[in-house]
């Protein structure tokens, strides 16, 4: 396991509790948000261990009667690190989910990054009404539905109550254009929520929104600077090698099914 993979899994362990709570089960932690019970980086079953794969069925059903029990959804399943994943991804893609792999990103290099003439970046705290169109746009691909989408964009604002986590929102002349967040767990600074509306891509947003962040990582003297790119996001990994950030390891998770 990589330094990297273990600071991104200890960040979004405090991603996942900053809207609800925990709860240490037998094969792993459960993380929930009675406050925004569908919204899926706020309901999941992480840090799964499980020693048999006999033991998996009964594992399922304890977990899925936790999140029931408190009229939660759980969105995905997460195993530990040294978890591993061949016999708990079979038994969870024939229930429907679906593996999704991550590559772990992290800063070795300082490259400029200049913002273009046209882009402004801002703290999202004071553009609530730019913060909401940005990810209004973002969760009409990551969800399905209008009302799951709209409960996605008011969990993300509220994220932004807490002190640890830096929002910014860029504005291309006057209109929303992207946005992305930078968390600070301990000595960990994970770059969380990168997004481009799909009418500003290739106009340098995503590398100016990635420099402010950055730039704000290092003013905090941040030790360690992240970030987990799904593999088939292929823009998005592009973009990451462009700003400095070089691959060290990565890891799978499983994505429940929806409905």
């Amino acid at each position: 396991m990589s330094v990297t993979v273990g600071s991104l899994h200890r960040a979004q362990q405090a991603y996942c509790q900053q809207l609800g709570e925990s709860r240490a089960l037998e094969a792993g932690v459960a993380f929930t948000s009675e406050l925004h019970p569908a919204v899926g980086d706020a309901n999941q079953f992480r840090e799964v261990v499980i020693a048999s794969s006999e033991d998996i069925p009964g594992a399922y059903e304890e977990a899925t009667a936790y999140f029931a029990e408190r009229g939660c959804v759980c969105s995905r399943w997460t195993p530990a690190l040294d978890q591993p994943v061949d016999a708990l991804g079979r038994y969870l893609e024939g229930l429907g989910f679906h593996r999704e792999d991550f590559a772990a990103f992290v800063l070795r290099e300082s490259v400029a990054m200049p913002t273009p003439d046209d882009v402004r970046i801002l703290p999202a705290r004071a553009m609530r009404k730019a913060l909401h169109v940005v990810l209004s746009d973002a969760y009409a691909d990551e969800v399905a539905g209008d009302d799951a989408c709209a409960m996605a964009v008011e969990a993300a604002k509220d994220r932004l109550d807490d002190p640890h986590l830096e929002g910014f929102v860029a504005m291309r002349g006057d209109v929303p254009a992207g946005y992305v967040a930078l968390h600070q767990v301990g000595d960990i600074g994970r770059l969380q929520g990168l997004f481009v509306c799909p009418e500003h891509r290739e106009a340098g947003v995503g590398t100016a929104l990635m420099g402010k962040a950055l730039r704000m990582g290092r003013r905090l003297a941040i030790r360690v600077l992240c970030a987990g790119v799904p593999t088939s996001k292929v823009a998005g990994t592009s973009l990451m090698g462009k700003c400095g950030m070089m691959v060290d390891g990565g890891w799978a998770e499983f994505v429940a099914p929806v409905g």
